[in-house]
Parts: structure tokens; sequence; C-alpha cells
């Protein structure tokens, strides 16, 4: 508003100054009212050109801050749903001492030792063979299946003949098949 009416001054004192007629003749005392009616229409178009310009500007920069929000929600939901839908694995433990041979083979290691690594071993079987906690039998069936197809018959026999209470156990089990088979 201000800058309009600025202009309309600056017209007035450029119109007065230009004009031949500006300082009126003793006779003629009146002022070029058309002259200065016409400039200042042309200034007051001029400006009117300017604010619809402008305003067109304005409308156009807020179509592109519209746009740009809506692409900002649309991603930012499609990331929710895609960060929901990805399961991050849980963090593993990394153990970088090589490990001694187990209490089969080195009797020296210790009891807490031996269950320990009883327990990481059945851990990296759940993982691996996706056993619960509640539901363990995946991975003791995973542990047996390697057994059978890395280790020979004979030495797997020799694995369940050092410990008394499987073989014990493997023997009661063969025992009454027979029984069964022959009675």
């Amino acid at each position: 508003m201000r800058s309009s009416r600025l202009k309309i001054y600056q017209l007035l004192f450029t119109l007065y100054l230009s004009d031949p007629r500006t300082m009126p003749r003793k006779r003629n005392n009146n002022f070029p009212i058309g002259t200065y009616a016409k400039k200042k229409r042309a200034v007051l178009e001029e400006l009117c050109e300017e604010k619809v310009h402008a305003l067109s500007e304005v409308k156009i920069q807020q179509q592109k801050i519209r746009r740009l929000k809506e692409k900002g929600h649309v991603l930012r939901q499609t990331a929710e749903n895609t960060n929901t839908g990805i399961q991050t694995p849980p963090s593993t433990k990394r153990q970088l001492r090589v490990l001694t041979p187990t209490s089969l083979e080195n009797p020296m290691i210790t009891p807490r030792e031996s269950r320990r690594r009883r327990v990481n071993t059945i851990e990296a079987a759940a993982k691996t063979h996706g056993a619960t906690n509640s539901n363990i039998k995946p991975a003791l069936d995973g542990l047996f299946d390697t057994l059978q197809g890395k280790c020979k018959t004979s030495e797997l026999g020799d694995y369940v003949l050092k410990d008394e209470e499987l073989a014990g156990y493997i023997v009661k089990q063969i025992q009454k098949k027979r029984k069964t088979y022959f009675s």
C-alpha cells in the first residue's frame, strides 16, 4: 500500500516538473488534471499487473509446498510400513577367542565351562533350526542330523557308549523291542 502511494507521489512530482504547464500562468490557474489522471491510471495498471503477477507466484509456490508436504506424508507412511514389516535379527554374541576341546576330549575343563558350552551349542542350534525356549526339539533334531551326517557310525557308537546312562537306556529299549518281537 505504501509503495503504491509512493509511486503516485513520485508521479505527481515528475508530472509537476516535466509539464511545461506546471507553473500556472497568471491568466490560466488550472492544473493539468487530464494528464495527471492518465499517468495515475498507467501507474495503477502497472501496480495491478505487478500484484497479479506476485499473487500468481505465491499461488504457484503454495501449490509446490502442498505437493511436497503430501509427498513427505506418503514417504513417512511407507517408511513406517516398511519398518514395521522388517524384522531385524537379534544381536548375536561375538566370541573372538579360540576354544579348547570339549570335556569329552579334555578332562581338565571345569564342569561350569562344560555346562556353558552346552548352553551355547544349544542356543546356536536353536537359532539355526528355529527352536524356541518352550520347544527345543527342532534344535536337538538338527544336532542329531548333523552328527549322523558328519560322524562315522563307529564314532557315533563310541560317543553313545562313553555315557553309561545313555548306553543303559538304549540297551533297555532294544531289549523291549526284542521281547515284543519274539513274544
